[in-house]
């Protein structure tokens, strides 16, 4: 929701992405560019609340189709299905949340992506987990048949999507 990287050290938290709703908790992580080792977690804060917005509507999207194991081996093709409940025209921002395992992608080019566009989130091969928030051009959405897809040629560990799965954040203008 925010990052300091310099004193006084405030944060103005952006919720602009986030559904309205009641009952939230929050706790800080403090780290240290200097010491990445230390960390300072805070108590929780309760009781917050989002609250509605005039004329705008955010919901969070997730798989509606999603394969057991979302991973892909010697050039096998994956997909997830994310449907929306709104029209792509009324939406005015979106937010794809993903977790990718990247083992890499072989020699495949681009081997994640969104209705056929790539997506940045893996193909280093760093074997390591990457948590990533991309923004995706609404014109570039659909209703039904949102395509989350992953393809690598690797025999072993390649591109393997992690559980809870792709979701897209939605802000809807509303009338």
């Amino acid at each position: 929701l925010g990052t300091a990287g310099a004193a006084p050290f405030a944060v103005e938290w952006d919720t602009s992405m986030l559904p309205a709703q009641q009952g939230i908790s929050v706790r800080a992580e403090v780290s240290f560019r200097d010491d990445p080792s230390l960390v300072y977690v805070t108590p929780a804060a309760s009781g917050l609340a989002i609250p509605e917005r005039p004329r705008a509507l955010v919901k969070l999207y997730n798989a509606s189709e999603f394969p057991p194991l979302f991973r892909s081996r010697v050039g096998e093709k994956k997909t997830a299905r994310i449907d929306l409940d709104t029209d792509p025209a009324r939406i005015e921002k979106a937010l794809l949340h993903i977790v990718v395992w990247d083992g890499g992608c072989g020699t495949t080019k681009n081997c994640v992506s969104l209705n056929g566009e790539p997506l940045p989130v893996a193909g280093e091969g760093g074997h390591n987990l990457q948590y990533s928030i991309l923004e995706i051009d609404p014109k570039k959405l659909r209703r039904t048949g949102n395509l989350v897809e992953v393809l690598s040629d690797t025999e072993q560990h390649g591109v393997e999507v992690m559980l809870p799965g792709p979701a897209l954040a939605v802000r809807e203008k509303l009338p």
